[in-house]
Formats: C-alpha cells, sequence, structure tokens
C-alpha cells in the first residue's frame, strides 16, 4: 500500500508538470482560462453623451476627438468627440456641458478628424477652420470676415457665462413632478416616437421655417388630440405636406415677402387659421426674457405637450432657426441654461438632418399651444 500510494504522488507529480510545460508553450496572445469579460467603465465624457443620448439602446463610446478652440478665449475650449457606433458630440471642456449632438447612423461629424488644423466652434452651425491665416465656414466654404469674429467672441462670451449665473431659475425645475434618469439628470420627452423619425413635412426653401415648424407642430396635435388641426387633403404619410405647409405661409405672411419671422408675429394669423377649423386650442408664445423662454420650453415638455422654439445668431447659433423641440434633458439643480433639448429641424435629407441635439442656450423664444 505504501509503494502504491508513492506511486499515484509521482504520477500526479509528472501529470502537473506536463501541464505547466503545456502552458509555458503557449503563445501570450492566446488564453487557455476565460473568465468574463468586466464592464467597460464609461469616461466622464462619455457618461455625459450617454446620459444626452437620444438612443438609449446603444452604449456609445468615444472612438476619436479633435479639439476646437474659442474665438472668446483664443484657447481650446470645446472637443468633438465622434462616437462609436455612430454620431458625433460636442462638449465644452471646462464645464463638460453638451453643446450639440447627432446620435444617428447617417450622422456626419462637422468636424475632419485631421489632426495639424485649427479649428474653431461657436454654437450650431458655426464651424470654423483657420488655414493660412483665414478663417473660412467649414459648411459654406465662405471666409469669415474680421467683424464675424468679433461678433463671434463677444457672443460666445456671453453663451459661457451662462455656465455659473441664473442659479434661482433652475429652482423652480425642481418643483416639476418628473423622476431622475441618470443620477441627478431629468428626461423629459413629449412625441418622441412621432417626431423622431418624421420625414414627411414641408420644404422650407425661403427662410419659412418658422411657419414650417408649426406645420410640423399642427401635424402632430391633429394625430394626437384633435384631427381638425390639419385638412385631410394636406395630410402625407406620416405627417404633413408641402401644400399645408405653403398654405399657412399665405395666411402669414399674406402679400408680404416670405422669410425669417419671430414666432410671436405668426400668432395672429395661426390663431385665426386654428379657430377657422373650429379648434379650441390656440398659440402663445414667451419670448419676454431668454430665461423664461427656456423655463417654459421645459415646462411644457414636463407636461407632455412639444414646442416651437428659436434659435438666433444673437445668442452664437448660425441657425436663426425655429424648431420643434419633443425633448429635454437637465439636472434641476444646475441652471436652466445646461439642458439640452431634442428637436425636428425641419431639414430634409438624411436622418441625421432632422433629428438634432443642442444646447437650451442657443434658443431664447418658446410657442406653445394652449387649451
Amino acid at each position: 500500500m505504501k509503494r502504491h500510494h508513492t506511486f499515484r504522488i509521482s504520477r500526479i507529480s509528472r501529470l502537473c508538470a506536463a501541464l505547466l510545460l503545456l502552458l509555458l508553450l503557449v503563445p501570450p496572445a492566446v488564453s487557455v482560462f476565460s473568465a468574463a469579460a468586466a464592464p467597460a467603465v464609461l469616461s466622464q465624457e462619455e457618461a455625459v453623451i450617454n446620459a444626452r443620448s437620444t438612443d438609449k439602446d446603444v452604449s456609445f463610446t468615444v472612438a476619436s476627438s479633435v479639439k476646437l478652440k474659442s474665438f472668446a478665449t483664443g484657447d481650446f475650449e470645446y472637443t468633438m468627440y465622434t462616437l462609436s457606433p455612430y454620431g458625433y458630440a460636442i462638449l465644452c471642456d471646462e464645464t463638460g456641458a453638451l453643446m450639440e449632438a447627432v446620435f444617428a447612423e447617417d450622422a456626419i461629424a462637422p468636424y475632419p478628424v485631421i489632426y495639424g488644423k485649427t479649428f474653431y466652434y461657436s454654437g450650431p452651425g458655426n464651424y470654423i477652420v483657420l488655414e493660412n491665416g483665414i478663417y473660412r465656414s467649414l459648411l459654406t466654404g465662405q471666409a469669415l470676415q474680421t467683424t464675424d469674429i468679433q461678433t463671434f467672441a463677444a457672443l460666445e462670451y456671453e453663451v459661457q457665462s451662462t455656465t455659473v449665473r441664473h442659479y434661482r431659475t433652475s429652482a423652480a425645475l425642481q418643483q416639476l413632478n418628473v423622476s431622475p434618469r441618470y443620477g441627478g439628470s431629468i428626461a423629459v420627452s413629449a412625441g418622441w416616437d412621432y417626431f423622431s423619425g418624421l420625414s414627411d413635412f414641408g420644404d422650407n426653401r425661403e427662410g419659412t421655417c418658422t411657419v414650417l415648424a408649426a406645420a410640423i407642430l399642427f401635424g402632430y396635435f391633429d394625430e394626437y388630440v384633435d384631427n381638425a388641426f390639419v385638412p385631410s387633403g394636406y395630410e402625407q404619410g406620416n405627417g404633413t405636406s408641402e401644400a399645408f405647409h405653403q398654405y399657412l405661409n399665405d395666411l402669414v405672411y399674406g402679400s408680404n415677402p416670405q422669410g425669417g419671422i419671430y414666432i410671436r408675429d405668426t400668432l395672429n394669423a395661426l390663431n385665426q387659421y386654428l379657430s377657422s377649423r373650429g379648434v379650441s386650442e390656440r398659440m402663445q408664445s414667451e419670448y419676454s426674457s431668454n430665461y423664461n423662454a427656456r423655463y417654459k420650453i421645459i415646462t411644457e415638455l414636463s407636461d407632455g405637450w412639444p414646442v416651437l422654439a428659436s434659435a438666433s445668431e444673437s445668442l452664437g447659433a448660425d441657425w436663426n432657426h425655429t424648431v420643434v423641440v419633443y425633448g429635454a434633458a437637465f439636472d434641476p439643480y444646475y441652471p436652466v441654461e445646461t439642458a439640452t433639448l431634442e428637436m425636428h429641424t425641419g431639414h430634409h435629407g438624411s436622418t441625421s438632418n432632422y433629428r438634432f441635439v443642442a444646447s437650451i442656450r442657443w434658443f431664447y423664444e418658446c410657442g406653445y399651444i394652449v387649451d
């Protein structure tokens, strides 16, 4: 028995030695034993991006980044992140605030990922490259004048300064009957399923974006509130037609030239139209203060209603544009200016042309419907 026990020990020892030799011969890149991969830890920037994304079924990570300069300081103040599996986002480096983003498979980042070039950012649409001493728009290719640069610098300073002001405005947001989503972040949505994929709407050819946005909004209310908002002959697919947009243009502009117009200046004609349709709802606007208008955008969304919102060059955005806002993400313990909005831009083409996320800081007027 003793010799037999010794044999077993010797045999096990030889097996262990053989196994050890086998392990030593396995190339380092090969894993003999596998374990469950540890969950990826998001960076601070990725956490912000995912908290404000419009596609909650996807976890976005940073694929590459480009530093962007500020006209206000002359320093690198922003970063554009191209995302995996798709999309892009621009964040303010100092505050971590999301300035704009597109979370769509066909998204095209406004800045090329080319190192060695000097890029500037000054709000949606203001994508600038400095080459051979000339500032040039990446969208239009046009050269910027000295006065353009000075204007960008002044407006950007105003936008940046709102990150540390108007804390009292956000106090009212704490009273909203909504629940946090990511930490202190809150998301509110009104018609996301309708607007996020809406491709049937008119065509903004003459700067009539405010009327087009109203036509898009009326299409939503026609679908979910009262089907008298839009005559059946003007319905198209899941939305409204260009004919409906032009019909409202005729009512709003009359014999005047078509073009840019404030939401508040369309109310009389649009409300007369609603009255003629036997609709009890009416449009109103909030514009007396940028901060009141921004607060109104969020409170209407919190009550379940999409709104119109206008961005302005006077706030740094290149648009002078009115959109339909159907979602917002914000932290009630931070200034309302740190909120981001989900919107339908009214731009035809790819999905990314009309699904856009941007900071609420670019917006100065809210148009909303009341009963």
